[in-house]
């Protein structure tokens, strides 16, 4: 007895019961329980032998307790297939045979089966010349796709299978626009094309479909444009020129001699052919046999199309319209967030009261729109010194865009959390890739997660938080390969890498203002802060240098009433006072730590030196003279804590520490140097100060007036 069961693979794997007076969806159960229904159902009323069922959900390194598992896993679905079935009565539906198990239902109730049969049907009306019953049998075939195929599903053939799906798909994708050019609609499809262009740039079919639309529809600039830009790509990306095809279409519309679009006109009823065999009226039943794939006309197309694993529906009109008192396979808008299949929306949320920095979102805001236009991946940098509120910021931009990535929003602590280590690249890329129902490959290989990752986010609109990024090689692999997704990337040091290499746009965050610092406390405080003046305010501000961490930290002690304003503003302690107990992300103590941590040796003891000196600036001279070494090395010292940001650089080439990180590294000197290496330091400092006196001294008294210190010299050597 066959089952009245509509099974759905063109998307989530679903399964459902149809009968006339009632509806009832089938439990399919974890991932690995669903590719075994999936492989079954793929080719129903065929048996399908423990090996191929082993292989194709588990791959070539099974498990030991492979048989066990297969075993539940037909157990489990029988009871949701037929759960009126009497205990040891042999099912009807998925039967056991001697060398594995057979589903027996009708293929044509798999949606795959009757996707494969119209894009079959579709071609056949093609070669009658009936292109307007083309175009409709493609959109019937279209709106059968519900996301991903196989989503939520792992397994050897769940990759191999959804592959081959999707390039039928985009195959039937192509074909519908190019009939709908032939029938001279090209002015429908230039919208359409321009996004599948943008999501899939190397993909050549596509590119010279839409120079023919622009051309027929006037727009012949714009066509020519198109070649110079998949040619530029694929020469720079790929070290090829572009396809016969291609060449040829661009040439010709150089020439002026591109076919005139052919037109078809429909056939009226009566004098439409009505023998058995034709196009039109062979019957649905006619399509291949199960699990004998359908496949696409010959299309010219280069070797530069990356498969896409897993995408969005790529034909606009393809969304399920369900017929009164029917329910679509799928997520309905009334399935909870967290149902599998949702867009992931991991953005941290906002922080509380945050204030100010509206210049600094004006200008993120600049660098989005900037890359909303571009067809290139892009990342926004970030940057800035420990507690400035890079996190903050970027949370703020997010949560303001969110609404433009509907695919989703992910967030990545790629520098980890205190106290836990860092992810690897490879646990990061899964990381990202959890949400949208990707089972990690077995062993693990980072070249291969990252290859599904650029994969799964061409075509998506994803928007992406990469957080305390440590290094360019750390993020550079999670960075998306197209221009659908955008990604925010905040870290302590000044990633330059990713600007010189990939692109990426930088924004460094300063110190807040004064007076967006004085209204930060006065939120912080809340109610206590009535008490309290402009100018106390304004003292515990430059206290905290007015930095956001630090604001914040201060203005919580008030606000519990721990200290006063006062006791902050004359502490000689001030970094202990802010200290947050149990919270290391709230203590500008911690967040310096982390910084100091990533320092090279040599970088590390110039920090701690540097933190002896009161003085508001250092120049070059003076930092070799503390750090006992010559010009040329106390600059790639320098150079280190610039990239770090715990030292800042005027354009006068004045450098300076902010006040509590001087205290910081005053801190960690006193506790990692010696009392002869901290008097010597200091002692360095004093007689290049006073070698510099001695020198202007003597330009004064010289009839040019002008300072002539000579070169360079390296402190406690003698001059000339």
């Amino acid at each position: 007895m066959a089952l009245n069961m509509s099974v759905g693979l063109l998307g989530p794997v679903v399964a459902s019961v149809v009968a006339p007076i009632m509806w009832r969806e089938i439990e399919l159960g974890p991932p690995r329980q669903r590719a075994l229904f999936a492989v079954l159902a793929m080719h129903a009323r065929r048996v399908v032998s423990r090996e191929e069922l082993v292989e194709a959900v588990w791959g070539l390194n099974p498990p030991a307790t492979v048989d066990s598992s297969i075993y539940t896993y037909v157990a489990r679905l029988r009871r949701k297939l037929e759960p009126l079935r009497a205990n040891r009565a042999p099912s009807e539906i998925l039967i056991s045979a001697a060398a594995g198990y057979m589903l027996q239902i009708d293929p044509a109730q798999v949606d795959v089966r009757t996707f494969e049969h119209k894009v079959e049907h579709a071609r056949r009306l093609r070669a009658a010349g009936r292109l307007d019953r083309m175009v409709a049998e493609l959109d019937s075939a279209l709106r059968l796709w519900r996301g991903a195929a196989l989503a939520g599903t792992a397994g050897p053939f769940a990759d191999v299978e959804r592959a081959r799906l999707h390039e039928l798909r985009f195959a039937a994708v192509e074909e519908r626009i190019g009939a709908l050019i032939d029938m001279s609609r090209h002015a429908e499809v230039v919208g359409e094309l321009s996004g599948l262009v943008r999501r899939y740039p190397l993909r050549q079919r596509i590119r010279s479909l839409l120079m023919v639309a622009y051309h027929q529809s006037g727009r012949t600039a714009e066509a020519l444009a198109e070649f110079r830009d998949v040619r530029h790509r694929m020469i720079q990306e790929l070290g090829i020129e572009p396809s016969d095809e291609l060449q040829s279409c661009h040439t010709r519309i150089l020439r002026g001699d591109l076919a005139a679009p052919r037109r078809t006109y429909a056939m009226p009823a009566e004098e439409r052919p009505s023998r058995a065999g034709s196009a039109e009226e062979r019957p649905a039943s006619a399509m291949p046999a199960a699990g004998q794939p359908v496949y696409a006309a010959p299309v010219a197309e280069g070797p530069a199309y990356t498969m896409v694993a897993e995408e969005r529906p790529v034909h606009a009109s393809a969304a399920y319209a369900r017929p009164a008192g029917a329910r679509s396979y799928g997520r309905p808008a009334d399935r909870p967030a967290g149902f599998p299949g949702a867009a992931p929306a991991q953005l941290q949320r906002r922080v509380p009261g945050f204030t100010g920095r509206s210049a600094e979102l004006e200008h993120l805001r600049r660098l989005v729109a900037r890359a909303d236009s571009s067809t290139e991946s892009e990342a926004i940098l970030i940057t800035g010194s420990p507690g400035v509120g890079k996190s903050a910021l970027a949370v703020q931009i997010a949560h303001e865009i969110a609404h433009r990535f509907p695919d989703g929003q992910l967030h990545l602590n790629v520098g980890g959390l205190p106290g836990a280590s860092t992810p690897t690249t490879v646990e990061a890329l899964r990381h990202l890739l959890a949400p949208f129902g990707h089972q990690p490959s077995w062993p693990a290989d980072q070249e291969r997660e990252a290859a599904r990752y650029r994969s799964l986010m061409a075509g998506r609109r994803v928007l992406i938080v990469l957080d305390n990024v440590e290094s360019a090689d750390q993020v550079r692999p999670l960075l998306p390969g197209t221009g659908s997704c955008l990604v925010f990337v905040t870290g302590r040091t000044r990633l330059s890498g990713l600007v010189a290499r990939d692109g990426a746009r930088q924004m460094t965050l300063d110190v807040m203002p004064e007076a967006d610092a004085v209204t930060l406390l006065r939120e912080v405080i809340g109610s206590r802060s009535a008490d309290l003046d402009q100018a106390a305010l304004r003292g515990l501000a430059a206290a905290c240098g007015h930095l956001p961490l630090a604001l914040r930290a201060a203005a919580h002690r008030v606000a519990i009433g721990s200290c006063t304003v006062d006791e902050l503003v004359r502490s000689g302690d001030l970094l202990t006072y802010l200290d947050v107990a149990g919270d290391e992300l709230s203590s500008p103590r911690a967040s310096f730590s982390r910084s100091y941590a990533a320092l090279r040796p040599d970088e590390a003891r110039l920090f701690r030196l540097l933190g002896l000196y009161d003085g508001a600036h250092l120049d070059l001279l003076s930092v070799s003279a503390v750090a006992d070494t010559y010009l040329d090395r106390a600059r790639l010292l320098v150079d280190g804590l610039l990239n770090a940001h715990l030292l800042e650089e005027d354009g006068a080439g004045r450098l300076s520490m902010h006040r509590l990180m001087r205290g910081y590294a005053k801190e960690r000197s006193l506790a990692e140097d010696s009392p002869a290496e901290r008097e010597q330091a200091l002692g360095r400092l004093i007689g290049h100060y006073l070698r510099a006196a001695d020198s202007a001294d003597s330009a004064d008294s010289a009839e040019s007036g002008g300072f002539t210190g000579g070169r360079p010299v390296r402190a406690g050597q003698a001059r000339d």
